[in-house]
């Protein structure tokens, strides 16, 4: 909880500074934006660094092959980078951008897990027979 508190006030200080750059020097805005995500990105990894351990302590107790996961975990941060740069799109006034951006994302995450949805079929299909 002392994390998230962290990051909350660090966010809400950014974005205080970004109201008064508006103001006088608004090209320093998104570059302000992108520094404030990215450090607050790297203050949350650093800080739950053991936990990805003990996921994939998690994963490698089930029955899914290592390659799988990897697909699982790749899809997952490509959600998270997509949503992350759609909103700082739509922050400056690129909506359009934000929005063929995560449309993009959802198809990216759709071809990653085409090998996923071709084993549910393979075993869907080995009930038929």
């Amino acid at each position: 909880m002392n994390l998230i508190g962290k990051l909350a006030a660090f966010a809400l200080g950014a974005a205080l500074l970004s109201v008064f750059l508006k103001e006088s020097k608004k090209e320093f805005v998104p570059v302000l934006q992108i520094a404030a995500g990215v450090t607050m990105i790297l203050a949350l990894f650093v800080s739950t660094r053991g936990q990805f351990g003990t996921l994939l302590r998690l994963f490698s107790k089930t029955s899914l092959p290592q390659e799988d996961v990897a697909l699982l975990l790749k899809g997952a941060a490509v959600c998270v980078v997509t949503e992350l740069c759609a909103a700082l799109c739509r922050e400056n006034g690129n909506g359009a951008v934000g929005e063929v951006l995560v449309l993009s994302g959802r198809l990216v995450t759709l071809l990653l897990a085409l090998p996923l949805l071709e084993t549910v079929m393979d075993v869907a299909l080995s009930f038929c027979t």
